[in-house]
C-alpha cells in the first residue's frame, strides 16, 4: 500500500519526491555517520571509544573493565550544523545533479543492455569522482565535518598532516570508490526502475559516507 502510493507520487511529482526522499535519507545517513565517528574516536584517557566500550568487542580483565567503567563518557551529541549542511548539499546540489544526469543518460541510451549499462556506469563514476575527491580533501583539512563552511572555531589539521592524509589515503579511497560504486551503479542501471534511481543513489551514498567517515578518522 505504502509502496504503491510512493510509486504514484514518483510518477506524478518525480523531481519533488526524489528531493524529499533523498533529504530524509541523508538525515538518517549523516546521523549514522556521526555516531560511527563518535564510536571510532579513541578516548585519550581510557581504551573506550567515546562511549562505545571496546571491552564489548575484545576480552579484558575484570580489573581493566572496572577501571574503564569509572571513566565518565561524554554522551553522543548530534552536530546539527553539519547535518543541516549535508542535507542542504543533498537538496541543492547532489540530488538535482544526479537526477538530471540519469534522465539525460536514459534519453541517450534507453535500452537496458550490457553496453548501455557500462556506458552509464562509466559516465556516473567520472561525473562523481571529482566531487568525491574534493569532499575527501576538504575532510582531510577539516575533520570530522564534511560540510562547508566549517563551524565557527572548528580547527583544521595542520597543512602537513592534511597533505600526508591525502597522499596516504586518497588513492586507496578512489580505488574503494570504484569497487563500491561500479557494482552499485551497475545494479542501479540494470535492475532499478528509472524513477527510483536517484533514491537508490542517495541510499548508496549513505553507506559510502559512513565509509568516508571511518577513513577520515583513521590515523
Amino acid at each position: 500500500m505504502v509502496l504503491s502510493q510512493y510509486s504514484a507520487l514518483l510518477l506524478r511529482r518525480p523531481f519533488l519526491t526524489n528531493m524529499a526522499t533523498s533529504a530524509l535519507i541523508f538525515v538518517a545517513g549523516d546521523t549514522s555517520a556521526q555516531y560511527i565517528e563518535y564510536c571510532s574516536s579513541s578516548s585519550s584517557s581510557s581504551s573506550t571509544r567515546d562511549g562505545c566500550d571496546v571491552a564489548m568487542l575484545s576480552p579484558s580483565s575484570p580489573s581493566s573493565s572496572s577501571a574503564e567503567a569509572s571513566v565518565p563518557r561524554p554522551p553522543f551529541a548530534l552536530d546539527v550544523h553539519r547535518l543541516s549542511m549535508m542535507t542542504s548539499w543533498s537538496l541543492l546540489i547532489y540530488t538535482p545533479l544526479f537526477y538530471a544526469l540519469y534522465r539525460r543518460m536514459d534519453a541517450l541510451w534507453p535500452a537496458v543492455s550490457a553496453l548501455n549499462v557500462g556506458r552509464k556506469v562509466g559516465v556516473a563514476f567520472l561525473f562523481a569522482a571529482p566531487i568525491n575527491a574534493a569532499f575527501f580533501c576538504y575532510g582531510a583539512f577539516y575533520p570530522p565535518s564534511l560540510s562547508w563552511p566549517p563551524p565557527a572555531g572548528h580547527a583544521s589539521r595542520s597543512y602537513r598532516a592534511a597533505t600526508e592524509k591525502i597522499r596516504d589515503d586518497l588513492l586507496p579511497t578512489v580505488k574503494a570508490s570504484a569497487g563500491f560504486w561500479w557494482p552499485a551503479n551497475a545494479l542501479n542501471f540494470a535492475v532499478v526502475p528509472g524513477r527510483f534511481r536517484a533514491v537508490w543513489t542517495s541510499g548508496a551514498s549513505v553507506v559510502w559516507s559512513c565509509y568516508l567517515s571511518l577513513v577520515q578518522h583513521r590515523e
